[in-house]
């Protein structure tokens, strides 16, 4: 019995630091992104289907399964959504560490992966992360460790409905097994156990994505799509580059460190050249917006699985102690360095989000307003239909708005245009501009002028606002003053 109870000790102590570190880093507060696909649960669980605005059918969201996940969680209390996410990361993430201990019996590496930067301060913004990490590195399992290669090909596949980018990860991973496994070389039945799960799941997303959206791809990646390849290499390079400053340079060690292990090894060699595919991946699409690991976060669980813990002589007794510290410095520097998007200290738009929510919250329902941050607001206000300026959930924007590479934006491409903007008539229009968004009671008569930056250039500058829109002053419960335009009658 104490033998046992000593066998799962590392593991409970990988649990308890995970949760510790998610929570120091987190906060376990949903960042801006996660409420797009909270809203569109919303309305699934609703019955309204899988949209952002009712009735208008348009993928602005890029994690199908994650999605569905919170609706049908959110069917008993739709409102209960975001405590559901977190609930459902916790446990993904908690289950990323148990496939680890399963697949290695190594407390070092479920106690690295517990604290290592970039995969617990991904745990907690209501995002797909952590369900990225268990989906591959249980697909991985099954793959490599278990043989069990119609599993983990349907795991691969759910991976690819979790995120369509890691359909490339599940596409190198299966290509890996097949190189691994000569009898899948030889045998017809084989193949087809390792391929055909992964490639139905895949051809019926697409299926279902052509079906309901009239698309084969989101349309976040037309939103997204690469305008220039300068500045998404730019783009890319400052995320990565932010990573490595908040303790991601373990990442790089750990990428290294595995890659001279490899040597003959084909399963060593196909993960690590399909994490270093990922890698480049990342830099060329210019980086996820918000966290910057947010993308190589669900690989690090898999690194560890193949990283030769139990042959110190072929692979060298220093390399893991010095993996140890890496980790250990990253971790403080991930704790210390907490990002700006996730800290209210450093980043005064949470206040904005909070200020335009108040101030929008009277307005009568089905009035539609733009404001280029859809996701708090869009969540606190289900009963406004929200017009995307910043073209996720707004397909004619995603394929006809200005590119403006001269002034990039993480995450996002193309802007709406004035054109776009007056054909929509929206009937409410909130400048993300400075001087537009105040603290304090509103003024009896507003003296302040807007200055337009960034994707507010195009109408802010337009005569035609003017003309037929009111300038007027919103109150969000005397917390602070929000500059609007109403559309004439």
């Amino acid at each position: 019995m104490n033998s046992s109870k000593t066998s799962i000790s590392p593991l409970v102590a990988a649990f308890v630091l995970l949760l510790l570190m998610s929570w120091l880093t987190t906060g376990w507060k949903p960042m801006e992104d996660s409420y797009i696909s909270f809203r569109y649960a919303a309305h699934a669980a609703l019955g309204h289907g899988f949209v952002f605005n009712p009735g208008e059918r348009v993928e602005g969201y890029t994690n199908f399964l994650w999605t569905a996940l919170l609706a049908g969680g959110g069917i008993v209390r739709w409102k209960a959504i975001p405590q559901i996410a977190l609930i459902l990361e916790l446990l993904f993430g908690l289950g990323a560490v148990w496939v680890l201990w399963k697949w290695r019996r190594s407390a070092f590496a479920v106690l690295l992966l517990a604290v290592f930067p970039g995969f617990g301060d991904n745990i907690g913004l209501g995002l797909e992360a952590a369900l990225l990490a268990f989906l591959l590195t249980l697909g991985a399992y099954c793959l490599f460790d278990r043989h069990r290669t119609a599993a983990g090909s349907a795991l691969l596949g759910l991976a690819f409905l979790a995120r369509p980018d890691y359909g490339l990860v599940g596409l190198l991973l299966l290509a890996t097994a097949w190189l691994a496994t000569p009898k899948a070389q030889r045998n017809l039945g084989s193949l087809l156990r390792l391929v055909a799960p992964w490639a139905l799941l895949v051809a019926g997303m697409e299926l279902f994505r052509f079906w309901y959206y009239g698309d084969v791809v989101p349309n976040t990646f037309h939103a997204k799509a690469g305008i220039d390849f300068k500045y998404d290499l730019a783009l890319g390079a400052n995320s990565l580059w932010f990573y490595l400053k908040q303790g991601g340079f373990a990442f790089v060690v750990l990428l290294v460190l595995v890659a001279t292990a490899a040597r003959r090894n084909i399963v060593r060699l196909g993960v690590v050249a399909t994490v270093a595919v990922f890698v480049a991946y990342d830099l060329l699409v210019g980086g996820p917006s918000g966290n910057p690991s947010r993308f190589l976060a669900p690989l690090i669980p898999l690194l560890l699985a193949i990283f030769p813990w139990a042959n110190p002589d072929r692979f060298g007794r220093t390399s893991p102690v010095l993996l140890a510290f890496a980790t250990l410095l990253g971790t403080v520097a991930t704790v210390y360095a907490k990002p700006a998007a996730l800290d209210e200290t450093k980043n005064p738009a949470v206040d904005i989000y909070e200020l335009v929510s108040l101030a929008v919250q009277p307005l009568p329902a089905k009035t539609s307003v733009v404001f280029q941050a859809i996701g708090r607001v869009g969540w606190e206000n289900m009963q406004l239909r929200l017009v995307d300026p910043l073209a996720l959930t707004n397909r004619q924007v995603a394929r006809y708005g200005a590119s403006h590479p001269e002034i990039p934006i993480q995450g996002h491409r193309k802007w709406m245009t004035a054109d776009q903007f007056f054909a929509a008539r929206p009937d409410y229009y909130v400048p993300f501009s400075p001087g537009t968004i105040k603290r304090g009671r509103c003024p009896d008569n507003p003296t302040y002028q807007p200055r337009p930056g960034g994707p507010d250039i195009a109408v802010m500058s337009d005569p035609r606002l003017l003309r037929q829109y009111t300038a007027l002053s919103l109150s969000a419960d005397h917390e602070g003053c929000v500059l609007a335009f109403r559309r004439n009658p």
